[in-house]
């Protein structure tokens, strides 16, 4: 499973993502398909984290100002999972 963080002003590319990885057979992960809003946030996302095969994340100027896009990064690390990274292009701000 592949579980995709970003920031949420990235939402519309990120999402792009996720679409076609699921396209191509892939199992992702990402918080507007997947978290339940009634319930605490945290425990969800590490769950999540840990149960992923592969940590992408979408690497822009806000991502690296999000709070929860550090902490599941943070986490990810922690768990050692292989972690590849998107940039957003330029063109997309």
């Amino acid at each position: 499973m592949i579980f995709i963080s970003y920031s949420w002003k990235d939402s519309v590319f990120a999402r792009n993502i996720a679409r076609q990885l699921s396209e191509q057979g892939h199992q992702v992960w990402i918080d507007y398909q997947n978290l339940n809003l009634a319930e605490p946030l945290a425990p969800q996302l590490a769950s999540a984290i840990r149960a992923a095969d592969l940590f992408l994340i979408i690497n822009s100027p806000h991502a690296r100002l999000s709070h929860w896009v550090q902490f599941e990064l943070l986490l990810a690390r922690s768990w050692c999972k292989v972690i590849h990274i998107i940039r957003v292009p330029l063109e997309v701000y």
